[in-house]
């Protein structure tokens, strides 16, 4: 859990800037994690991705190919959207081409590299979708249950009882100052 903490601070800022959300950004990591040597490198690798896709250049070769990476408003999609649109795009291409056109997506698109980070996470998702999307419903699934879960305890009369006397602790440490 710790090195999932620190890789957010590599990810967060361009998750924040691909308008990607958190339950998004943790069902990726969980999904990358799992293919990847380590946390800190699948954390670099999803950021570099989304960076790329924040490229216009990137945008304008992956509409050209058929695949919408922002919406009407100039905002980029949801990841499982648009991992699912070029999934869709590149299994039209004829089967000799296909893992080509995965492993070199970025140049193909916008005639740029991108990182090798960025290709690592790109090829992982693309050739497994479905488990990406199965491993992003658990994580969304887990959260909920716990959000659901936290807030039946609060309503316990334990909890609350704890949280009073807590309250009444901080209230005569108040009145004592």
């Amino acid at each position: 859990f710790q090195q999932f903490t620190q890789s957010l601070n590599t990810l967060v800022p361009s998750a924040i800037a691909a308008n990607q959300s958190f339950d998004t950004i943790a069902g990726t990591m969980a999904f990358l994690t799992r293919r990847m040597p380590n946390v800190r490198m699948a954390g670099t690798a999803l950021a570099r991705m989304m960076e790329l896709f924040g490229r216009k250049k990137f945008v304008d070769g992956a509409k050209e190919f058929g695949v919408n990476i922002t919406d009407a408003e100039g905002r980029i999609r949801p990841l499982p959207q648009i991992l699912t649109d070029f999934r869709t795009a590149i299994d039209k291409l004829p089967l000799k081409e296909r893992a080509n056109m995965i492993r070199n997506l970025f140049k193909e698109l916008s005639n740029t590299e991108g990182t090798m980070q960025a290709r690592r996470a790109l090829t992982h998702l693309l050739n497994d979708v479905d488990g990406y999307k199965r491993i992003l419903g658990l994580t969304v699934n887990d959260q909920n249950e716990f959000n659901r879960s936290l807030a039946a305890m609060e309503q316990t009369t334990g909890v609350k009882w704890k949280v009073l006397t807590n309250q009444l602790r901080a209230f005569f440490l108040l009145i004592g100052s």
